[in-house]
């Protein structure tokens, strides 16, 4: 480290008072004072009126010349460090300064140490010199010279009259390296720091409150990187300033840390268990609600509830009074990441020479979770159970509020053909169907897929889908025929004509034709009762509606092979009409007949497969009720459907 002295102050009196200009000018002043004074009054006062008036005019004078030879130099008598700069001006002071711009060659190291509890952590150690910087020379000497000459006229003559007799000395401050300091202690503190563990309870077996654990926590410890960086940066600047080049030593400087809290105490714990014990065996039960009549919202909510059991609402329960907020909204975010839907814009063009659509997207209305209130009612439910002693079981009931996002484009924006919505919904499932069964329920979706209607014209599903055999993409699968399991081309197509039926229900339009098979397949009852289906054949087995809807309707038919799972969703103006299903009924109960085998080329010889469970015959009935906007009745129709008995299938190897 660098030190400045500043001198004494002979040699500035010396050079000005040796200067020729100066000598004479002040005799001048003395003798012509003398002169007027004891000429023109012999007077006492008026005499000492002159001495002291020519004291006053050589005394500024003297000041004059000596502010203006040292205007930009440093005064007699100042140093920098061993270094005497007395006289110099700021370009020959930076020069003499110059080779000292590095900080000085220094024996002596920083280590940084910091106490973790009852442990005690230190850095390796880093050389002083390292931690300093290169100062700015001129800066430095501007900043030395303000600094000499700072004040009033009196006050510098005091501080000139002071160096006379004593020096003054300054010092170069070499800045402290912030970068390698931060950056040292940010490192220490990735050794030291630990979050600790905040108190945890965890419910092992729900409903069951010795299975109750509890964890006390740990407290953690931090190093406080901002507040040490502060402190040790002044602690550096001491140290620099007081070192010298023989002195070799090893300073160790404390970080500033902190404790992070955690720990409950014997009787928080208790406190703690008493409260956790009362949601052993609660729950909470949140149901969707959107104020929507969209179907296509409806349905994405369906089966939306979601449930907070014993065991997760004991890890709501926070340890230090109330409840764990953080958690609560991890929850509804969690929610929201399986609910929330973004609003979709609506696309489609159609072909006005076949109706058929050639692109179609339907717009989407979104939906999200309001989190905010979500969270409000989940901590309301908490404190509900909390305040509640009563033992009860039942479930506290919740709504979760959806709020419905419209998209940018919708439907009706995209045609004039009334093509507006989602006004008939139809789903069915194939599972365990053989891959030719498969492939036809998707070929045979893919004829029906986006056919137009228009309004007061007939539907009929065999015109629609078209001719169905080898030519036409369709592959041969087993078909119940006469009483008989046979092989034919379009096995499957029925799966589709049945999904198409019930979304025909939906819509209420008026439904002219439906027949039932004639006996009971168990893949239109995976999700429905027995008599929702509907049978398709070339001829007059066919399945019709006409459009009595106020616009054009489009069908969108969708088979998903991978799940063996189809839709069929009908598009189009809706006129406020409603739909409605009731007083379904079965009866006369009849024996499945013998179990029968069927030869299958495919199998190899000996390999038996069931392909159909043995069903007692069956009748079914229900009523189809479609009212308009003001509850008047315009479609009432009772569908019926007469099912034979049907043994067990089975597929046998030649």
């Amino acid at each position: 480290m660098i030190k400045v002295k500043l001198n004494g102050f002979q040699n500035a009196i010396y050079t000005i008072l040796t200067r020729k200009a100066t000598i004479i000018t002040i005799m001048s002043v003395f003798r012509v004072q003398f002169k007027v004074s004891f000429e023109q009054t012999s007077k006492k006062t008026l005499w000492l009126w002159g001495v002291a008036l020519g004291l006053l005019i050589s005394s500024s004078v003297f000041i004059l010349c000596f502010t203006t030879y040292y205007k930009d130099r440093f005064y007699q008598g100042i140093r920098i460090g061993d270094l005497d700069v007395g006289g110099l001006t700021k370009k020959e002071a930076e020069q003499l300064l110059l080779p000292f711009q590095y900080p000085p060659a220094n024996s002596t190291s920083i280590v940084f140490t910091v106490q973790n509890h009852n442990q005690s952590f230190a850095s390796n150690p880093i050389p002083l010199q390292e931690l300093l910087l290169p100062v700015d020379i001129e800066e430095t000497v501007d900043q030395l010279l303000a600094s000499s000459k700072k004040g009033t006229i009196l006050y510098q003559i005091k501080q000139i009259i002071i160096l006379l007799n004593k020096e003054k000395v300054y010092s170069i401050q070499y800045p402290v390296n912030r970068e390698l300091l931060s950056e040292t202690i940010s490192n220490q503190a990735l050794e030291v720091n630990s979050d600790g563990q905040p108190p945890s309870a965890t419910l092992e077996h729900t409903n069951n409150p010795s299975s109750l654990v509890i964890n006390p926590g740990e407290d953690g410890f931090v190093v406080n990187i901002n507040e040490s960086i502060k402190q040790l940066e002044d602690q550096i600047l001491n140290i620099s300033s007081s070192q010298t080049n023989a002195i070799s030593q090893q300073i160790e400087l404390p970080l500033s840390s902190s404790t992070i809290y955690h720990h409950l105490s014997d009787f928080q714990l208790e406190d703690y268990k008493n409260r956790l014990i009362k949601f052993v065996g609660k729950k909470l039960l949140f149901s969707p609600e959107i104020d929507s009549t969209n179907k296509e919202l409806i349905t994405l909510l369906n089966n939306s509830d979601k449930i907070i059991n014993d065991q997760l609402l004991v890890s709501l329960v926070s340890p230090q009074g109330g409840f764990n907020h953080e958690k609560i909204n991890s929850i509804t975010t969690t929610w929201a990441e399986e609910i929330d839907q973004e609003p979709t814009d609506a696309a489609f063009s159609y072909d006005p020479s076949t109706l058929r659509a050639t692109s179609f997207r339907p717009h989407q209305s979104g939906l999200k979770i309001d989190q905010e209130d979500l969270a409000k009612k989940i901590a309301e439910s908490l404190q509900i159970i909390e305040n509640n002693a009563e033992n009860n079981s039942d479930p506290i009931q919740q709504t979760i509020k959806i709020i419905q996002a419209e998209p940018n484009i919708t439907l009706a924006q995209t045609n004039d053909l009334g093509i507006n919505e989602l006004i008939g919904f139809g789903e069915s499932y194939y599972r365990g169907s053989i891959p030719s069964r498969i492939h036809n329920v998707k070929t045979a979706s893919d004829y029906l897929n986006m056919a137009i209607v228009p309004p007061g014209e007939n539907f009929s599903f065999n015109q629609t889908v078209g001719k169905v055999d080898g030519s036409t993409g369709f592959k041969q699968a087993y078909v119940i025929r006469s009483g008989s399991t046979l092989l034919e081309f379009g096995g499957g197509v029925c799966q589709v004509s049945t999904t198409m039926f019930r979304a025909m229900l939906d819509a209420g339009v008026n439904i002219t034709k439906r027949l039932p098979h004639s006996y009971r397949v168990s893949y239109y009852e995976l999700d429905n009762q027995p008599g929702f289906d509907a049978t398709v054949y070339s001829g007059e087995v066919d399945l019709r509606f006409i459009n009595d809807t106020p616009g054009h309707l489009l069908i969108v038919s969708e088979a998903d092979s991978a799940n063996a799972y189809m839709t069929v969703k009908i598009y189009g103006t809706s006129d406020g009409r409603r739909s409605e299903i009731s007083d379904y009924k079965q009866w006369d109960y009849t024996s499945p007949p013998p179990s029968q085998d069927i030869h299958d080329p495919s199998l190899a010889p000996g390999q038996r497969k069931q392909v159909e469970n043995a069903i007692p015959g069956i009748k079914t009935s229900f009523n189809w009720t479609v009212t308009n906007s003001n509850g008047e009745i315009i479609h009432q129709k009772t569908f019926f459907s007469h099912y034979k008995a049907w043994g067990a299938k089975y597929l046998v190897g030649m």
